[in-house]
Order: C-alpha cells, then structure tokens, then sequence
C-alpha cells in the first residue's frame, strides 16, 4: 500500500474526523508498543498477507494491562469490554470486518451505553462506555460507504513481473525499515548469482517483507493463526529455545504441537541464558509472568505451528488447572505479549542467516552462528560473486 492509498483510505479520515478524544491516540501519533498490547490483549494479530494497518487505539482505563479497549485498523474494529451494571456483566473481546457491518445502532447516555454493530448474521456487542459515542458516530458514517469501498486495496507481500521475476525489486519500493534493503541485496544478488533459485528467492523476498511488516506495523495474524517470517524448523527451535525442551510433542501430518511444563521450564531457560533467546526468556518468567486478574498463573503452555507460503503459522494457548486449554491472550495477554516481542528481538537474525546460508543450515547449527560468523559468510560469498 502506497501512503497514498492509506490516506485516500476512508477509514484514517473518518477517524480523524471522529475519534478526537482524550483517551484514543490516532496515526501516525500511535506508538508500536500500544499496538502490539492491544494485538496481545485482544487475541487478533494484523492481516500482513494484504497490508493491513492499525488507524487508532483507545485505552479507556490507561492502566497496563488492557481490560477494556479498541484497536481499529484499516479493515476491522477489536477490542475488549468489560461493562458491570446492576443486571449483568459484559465480558470479553470482539472483532468485525469493517466491510460486514450492515447497520449500526448506539446511545451514549450518562447512566447507559450501548454500541452494536451487524454483520448481516450477528448483532456484536463493541460497547466500551467510554467510546460509545465517538465510534458510533464513526460507524455511522462508515456504512453510509459501500462496502468494497471502506477498506484500502490489498497489498501481497510478493509483487512478481516479467522485469523482477524475484519480487526484490518491487519489496525494494515498500519496505518500511530500511536495514533490510540490505537482505533484500543479499537475496538480488545470489539470485543473479544462480546461488538461489527463482522460487528461493522469492521465497525469501516475501519473509522479508513479511519481518518488516511485523516489525513496524505488529504480530501478524491469519485465519487465526499468528505468522512468523521463519520457516517450522526454525520457528519450533526458536520456542525450545526460550521455554525449555517440551513435556510432551504430537506431530501431525504439516502440524507439529508442543507442550511446555512452565515450572521445569523456568530452570530451562537458565541452562539457555548464554544465548540472547535465553536471557529474554528469563525475563519472560519475571514482569511478563502476568495471568488475568483472579486466575492463576499458566502452568503449561502449549505451541502447534505449521509451515504456510511465505511464513509459518502458530497458536499458542495455556492452562493454570492442568486440564482445559484455553487461547493465552484470555489466560495470560501479557505473557503473550512478551512471547510475542521475543520472537520480533530475535526473527530478524534468523532471517539474515537464511538469506546467507539458504534453508540446508540445520536450525540448531544456523541459531549457533554469530552475527561475526554470518557477515564472514556473507563477505566471502560477495567474493565470489
């Protein structure tokens, strides 16, 4: 997506037009570390595969964990409530595609709030007293668009022509952080080279793409799944890593699932902390060892993860009580949250070693490599190159 398409975008301008409240921060004022709390907190990563981006967050306790929230990005509005009145409780998260919503109803009252949304199926309950007026009247004019016209057109993390049979050249043009033009080079110029293959290469462009969306814009999600710009392999090595071997493994034809015993795998992580996985690991037990108010703490996680074009995708879920396993963003959004910033401190380094060493490097042997080690690699394949 060019920044033209964003802007001309109706949504960023209808939140501006809106969503001017004390609580509520809008782009390009919105900072990274809200958005990927509320990716966290809400269970819903961003659609990466076509571009989406977060347009606002509002933070109605402004306390550190989220308990009651929105995040709207381009596409869809999330968030979580937690409403208590005389009569009931209003509890727990919801998420909508923009482009679904048919009707829209609110009040926002001094003693009463009330904000539904239907999507041609469902009534969804999005009330966050707090917010009910500023997105009610935002929604209201988002249906008043036509439906294919609310949301941006979508941006694949590969664009291949006749001219860039690769991809490079066009990731070259929309890359947000610019140290990795340096692996998209690395990549250009062992496909030059005939050190990769076509396919290879644009394998490889499309993972950059990909880190570099997560990296700027949050953890990407589809279909339920969190993306990873790694492959499984190194994916799964990445999480042994940082929790320990796993208490019990399930492989399944194109799945593999995990299971970690939280308690043995604290004293794990200390046996690993030579490694930079390993020493935020040890931080992930401290600050991040975090579960919902009133609820104990996870006692085993559990990690299934599979290959996908361009990416692998993962769950991860938590129990506290040793039987019923249950999504960690309800559990534990914080601990997740902390998972989650570990795999972005140390994907980027993984990425680097397969532009370098292609995908015959053992995981185990390419997470060994220092950074010393893969520029020396680098610097004699530029000789013969």
């Amino acid at each position: 997506m060019t920044p033209g398409d964003y802007l001309s975008s109706p949504v960023p301008l209808l939140a501006e037009r809106h969503l001017q409240h004390k609580s509520i921060t809008l782009a390009p004022r919105l900072q990274l570390v809200d958005v990927e709390r509320a990716i966290a907190a809400s269970g819903f990563g961003l659609e990466h595969m076509i571009g989406e981006r977060a347009v606002a967050f509002g933070d109605a306790l402004g306390e550190e964990d989220l308990k009651v929230f929105f995040l709207l990005t381009d596409r869809r509005l999330m968030g979580r409530q937690h409403i208590v009145s005389f009569s009931n409780t209003r509890k727990g998260t919801f998420h909508v595609n923009l482009p679904e919503i048919m009707q829209v109803k609110w009040i926002s009252k001094t003693l009463s709030a009330d904000l539904q949304v239907f999507n041609g199926a469902n009534w969804i309950d999005t009330t966050l007293v707090k917010f009910a007026k500023p997105l009610g009247m935002f929604l209201d004019d988002l249906v008043r668009i036509p439906p294919p016209q609310r949301v941006p057109p979508p941006e694949p993390l590969l664009i291949q022509s006749a001219d860039d049979p690769s991809g490079v050249g066009a990731a070259m043009a929309r890359i947000n952080q610019p140290q990795f033009a340096e692996l998209l080079q690395i990549i250009n110029r062992n496909f030059q080279a005939n050190v990769l293959t076509q396919q290879a290469a644009a394998d490889l462009t499309a993972r950059v793409t990909l880190l570099d969306r997560t990296m700027t814009f949050g953890r990407g999600m589809r279909e339920g799944w969190w993306l990873s710009p790694l492959s499984a392999a190194d994916l799964g090595y990445l999480f042994f890593r940082m929790l320990g071997q796993p208490s019990g493994y399930w492989p399944q034809e194109g799945l593999q699932t995990f299971d970690f015993d939280l308690a043995t795998s604290r004293g794990a992580g200390k046996a690993v902390a030579s490694s930079a996985v390993g020493l935020a690991a040890l931080g992930l037990f401290g600050v991040g060892w975090v579960s919902t108010p009133g609820s104990k703490p996870p006692s085993h996680l559990r990690v299934s993860l599979r290959d996908t074009p361009f990416s692998s995708s993962f769950t991860i879920s938590g129990t506290n009580n040793g039987s019923w396993m249950q999504p960690l963003s309800d559990l534990a959004p914080k601990l997740l949250q902390n998972i989650l910033s570990i795999l972005t401190e140390n994907e980027p380094q993984t990425i680097f070693g397969r532009c370098v060493y292609g995908w015959d490097e053992p995981p185990e042997q390419l997470a060994a490599r220092s950074i010393e080690e893969i520029n020396q690699k680098l610097r004699d394949l530029e000789r013969q190159t």
